[in-house]
Protein backbone atom coordinates (compact mmCIF):
# COMPACT_ATOMS: atom_id res chain seq x y z
CA UNK A 1 0.00 0.00 0.00
CA UNK A 2 1.07 3.59 -0.54
CA UNK A 3 2.04 5.45 2.60
CA UNK A 4 0.89 9.00 3.24
CA UNK A 5 3.71 11.46 2.53
CA UNK A 6 5.30 12.59 5.78
CA UNK A 7 3.79 9.70 7.78
CA UNK A 8 5.78 8.60 10.81
CA UNK A 9 6.56 5.11 12.11
CA UNK A 10 6.73 4.63 15.86
CA UNK A 11 8.76 1.74 17.26
CA UNK A 12 8.51 1.19 21.01
CA UNK A 13 10.80 -1.55 22.32
CA UNK A 14 9.16 -3.53 25.16
CA UNK A 15 10.80 -4.25 28.49
CA UNK A 16 13.40 -7.02 28.39
CA UNK A 17 13.87 -6.79 24.59
CA UNK A 18 16.10 -4.96 22.14
CA UNK A 19 15.87 -4.27 18.44
CA UNK A 20 18.03 -3.33 15.47
CA UNK A 21 16.64 -1.46 12.49
CA UNK A 22 18.14 -0.40 9.16
CA UNK A 23 16.30 2.59 7.74
CA UNK A 24 16.11 3.13 4.02
CA UNK A 25 18.52 5.98 3.17
CA UNK A 26 19.34 6.28 6.86
CA UNK A 27 21.28 4.80 9.72
CA UNK A 28 21.50 1.47 11.41
CA UNK A 29 19.98 1.90 14.87
CA UNK A 30 20.36 -0.47 17.84
CA UNK A 31 17.61 0.13 20.41
CA UNK A 32 17.35 -1.36 23.92
CA UNK A 33 14.19 -1.83 25.94
CA UNK A 34 11.94 1.02 27.07
CA UNK A 35 13.01 3.18 24.11
CA UNK A 36 10.79 4.89 21.56
CA UNK A 37 11.96 5.69 18.03
CA UNK A 38 9.89 7.85 15.65
CA UNK A 39 11.02 7.92 12.01
CA UNK A 40 9.45 8.64 8.60
CA UNK A 41 8.49 5.96 6.11
CA UNK A 42 10.92 7.69 3.74
CA UNK A 43 13.33 10.59 4.18
CA UNK A 44 12.33 13.53 1.99
CA UNK A 45 13.43 17.13 1.85
CA UNK A 46 16.72 18.67 2.90
CA UNK A 47 17.24 16.71 6.12
CA UNK A 48 16.87 13.19 7.52
CA UNK A 49 15.26 13.47 10.97
CA UNK A 50 14.27 10.98 13.67
CA UNK A 51 13.22 11.24 17.33
CA UNK A 52 14.53 9.05 20.17
CA UNK A 53 13.33 8.84 23.76
CA UNK A 54 15.36 6.31 25.75
CA UNK A 55 18.68 5.02 24.47
CA UNK A 56 20.07 4.07 21.06
CA UNK A 57 23.34 3.41 19.25
CA UNK A 58 23.44 4.86 15.74
CA UNK A 59 25.73 4.33 12.78
CA UNK A 60 25.07 7.06 10.23
CA UNK A 61 26.66 7.56 6.82
CA UNK A 62 27.46 11.14 5.87
CA UNK A 63 25.23 12.56 3.14
CA UNK A 64 26.26 16.23 2.70
CA UNK A 65 23.09 17.12 0.77
CA UNK A 66 20.83 15.67 3.48
CA UNK A 67 22.14 16.11 7.05
CA UNK A 68 20.89 13.69 9.71
CA UNK A 69 19.28 15.09 12.88
CA UNK A 70 18.29 13.15 16.00
CA UNK A 71 15.71 14.91 18.17
CA UNK A 72 15.97 14.13 21.89
CA UNK A 73 13.91 15.48 24.79
CA UNK A 74 14.99 19.12 25.10
CA UNK A 75 17.85 18.92 22.58
CA UNK A 76 18.95 17.59 19.21
CA UNK A 77 22.06 16.06 17.66
CA UNK A 78 23.30 17.06 14.23
CA UNK A 79 25.09 14.06 12.80
CA UNK A 80 28.09 14.56 10.55
CA UNK A 81 28.68 10.90 9.56
CA UNK A 82 29.44 8.89 12.65
CA UNK A 83 28.80 6.24 15.30
CA UNK A 84 27.41 7.37 18.63
CA UNK A 85 25.18 6.51 21.57
CA UNK A 86 22.34 8.65 22.94
CA UNK A 87 20.80 8.13 26.36
CA UNK A 88 17.78 10.01 27.75
CA UNK A 89 16.63 7.44 30.33
CA UNK A 90 17.33 9.82 33.25
CA UNK A 91 14.54 12.38 33.10
CA UNK A 92 15.86 15.80 32.12
CA UNK A 93 19.38 14.57 31.30
CA UNK A 94 20.68 13.92 27.78
CA UNK A 95 23.94 12.04 27.20
CA UNK A 96 25.61 11.70 23.80
CA UNK A 97 28.76 9.53 23.58
CA UNK A 98 30.73 9.74 20.33
CA UNK A 99 32.56 6.62 19.11
CA UNK A 100 33.67 7.80 15.65
CA UNK A 101 33.15 10.79 13.35
CA UNK A 102 31.61 14.01 14.63
CA UNK A 103 28.32 15.28 16.05
CA UNK A 104 27.01 18.60 17.34
CA UNK A 105 24.67 18.59 20.34
CA UNK A 106 22.23 21.53 20.20
CA UNK A 107 20.24 22.67 23.22
CA UNK A 108 18.40 25.84 24.21
CA UNK A 109 21.43 26.57 26.42
CA UNK A 110 24.11 26.22 23.75
CA UNK A 111 25.89 23.94 21.33
CA UNK A 112 28.78 21.51 21.72
CA UNK A 113 30.78 19.69 19.03
CA UNK A 114 32.06 16.30 20.16
CA UNK A 115 35.21 14.48 19.21
CA UNK A 116 35.57 10.67 19.43
CA UNK A 117 35.91 9.33 22.97
CA UNK A 118 33.96 12.23 24.47
CA UNK A 119 30.50 12.30 25.99
CA UNK A 120 28.34 15.43 26.15
CA UNK A 121 25.95 15.71 29.08
CA UNK A 122 23.11 18.23 29.01
CA UNK A 123 20.58 19.13 31.69
CA UNK A 124 18.06 21.93 31.07
CA UNK A 125 19.23 25.25 32.46
CA UNK A 126 22.91 24.25 32.51
CA UNK A 127 25.63 24.49 29.88
CA UNK A 128 26.54 21.34 27.99
CA UNK A 129 29.57 19.70 29.56
CA UNK A 130 31.96 17.23 27.95
CA UNK A 131 33.88 14.39 29.55
CA UNK A 132 35.72 11.25 28.44
CA UNK A 133 33.66 8.06 28.62
CA UNK A 134 34.46 4.39 29.16
CA UNK A 135 33.05 2.43 26.17
CA UNK A 136 32.59 -0.66 28.34
CA UNK A 137 30.37 1.24 30.77
CA UNK A 138 28.40 3.16 28.11
CA UNK A 139 28.15 0.77 25.13
CA UNK A 140 28.10 -2.75 26.60
CA UNK A 141 24.29 -2.81 26.62
CA UNK A 142 24.52 -3.80 22.93
CA UNK A 143 26.13 -7.07 24.08
CA UNK A 144 23.49 -7.61 26.79
CA UNK A 145 25.80 -6.43 29.59
CA UNK A 146 25.24 -3.66 32.12
CA UNK A 147 28.45 -2.70 33.92
CA UNK A 148 28.24 -0.57 37.02
CA UNK A 149 30.96 0.89 39.22
CA UNK A 150 29.77 2.76 42.28
CA UNK A 151 26.13 2.60 41.17
CA UNK A 152 23.56 2.92 43.91
CA UNK A 153 20.99 0.23 44.48
CA UNK A 154 18.41 2.81 43.43
CA UNK A 155 20.25 3.28 40.07
CA UNK A 156 20.48 -0.48 39.51
CA UNK A 157 16.79 -0.81 40.35
CA UNK A 158 15.99 1.44 37.36
CA UNK A 159 17.82 -0.91 34.97
CA UNK A 160 16.53 -4.30 36.16
CA UNK A 161 12.88 -3.73 35.11
CA UNK A 162 13.95 -2.44 31.65
CA UNK A 163 16.36 -5.29 31.03
CA UNK A 164 14.46 -8.22 32.43
CA UNK A 165 10.83 -7.06 32.15
CA UNK A 166 10.18 -7.65 35.86
CA UNK A 167 9.07 -5.38 38.67
CA UNK A 168 11.40 -4.90 41.61
CA UNK A 169 10.90 -3.32 45.01
CA UNK A 170 13.54 -2.16 47.46
CA UNK A 171 11.85 -2.92 50.76
CA UNK A 172 14.50 -1.22 52.90
CA UNK A 173 14.87 2.46 51.91
CA UNK A 174 18.13 2.66 53.89
CA UNK A 175 19.75 0.54 51.15
CA UNK A 176 18.87 2.91 48.25
CA UNK A 177 22.16 4.82 48.48
CA UNK A 178 24.38 1.76 48.96
CA UNK A 179 26.91 1.48 46.10
CA UNK A 180 27.80 -1.63 44.12
CA UNK A 181 30.36 -2.76 41.54
CA UNK A 182 29.63 -5.53 39.05
CA UNK A 183 27.87 -6.56 35.87
CA UNK A 184 24.39 -7.78 34.95
CA UNK A 185 24.18 -10.18 32.00
CA UNK A 186 20.74 -10.11 30.39
CA UNK A 187 21.35 -13.55 28.86
CA UNK A 188 21.76 -15.30 32.24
Amino acid sequence: TRQKKGAINRLTVPLGKDYKIHMRDGPAVWIPSATRLDFPFAFTGNTREITIDGEAYLKVAKVPSQPFIVHLPGSSVQVLGTEFNVNTYDSGIVKVALVAGAVNLHSPDGESRLSPGKEAVYQAGSPIRQQPFDPKMVLSWRDGLFYFNGATLSDINKVVPRWFGISTVIDNAALNGREFVGVLDRNQ
